[in-house]
């Protein structure tokens, strides 16, 4: 009895739950930093148009996390994609950066709004 073991090739674009995101605005700076989950092994690609139209990348943890700080403010569209291990290229999303009111530079809020996907 011979045992084989079978490689699947993995096709799957990663999933990338910007649902889950969360934004903490820096205090004094035009910056923001993102934190939230990526599938473990890919990498997240942000575009800030009002800023550039050149994408920043960021490797995540093993666990799957990742934390990104760019340039921006309230009211900027960011553009979202993830790439995997394999090369696999999920979906591009598109979210506004919002605030509320009683938010303060450096607390962490969930703030990315009208999140969609292509």
């Amino acid at each position: 009895l011979q045992i084989h073991s079978v490689k699947t090739e993995d096709t799957r674009p990663p999933s990338l739950p910007i649902d889950k995101f969360s934004v903490i605005y820096r205090d004094g700076t035009a910056g923001v930093t993102l934190q939230g989950p990526i599938e473990p092994g890919a990498t997240l690609f942000v575009v800030n148009t009002a800023v550039s139209n050149t994408s920043q990348s960021f490797n995540n943890t093993a666990n799957g996390a990742f934390e990104a700080q760019i340039a921006g403010k309230v009211g900027d569209n960011l553009f979202f994609w993830a790439v995997d291990s394999a090369g696999n290229k999920g979906p591009r999303y598109s979210a506004r950066l919002g605030i509320s009111e009683q938010q303060k530079p450096g607390q962490q809020q969930q703030a990315l709004q009208s999140s969609s996907g292509d």
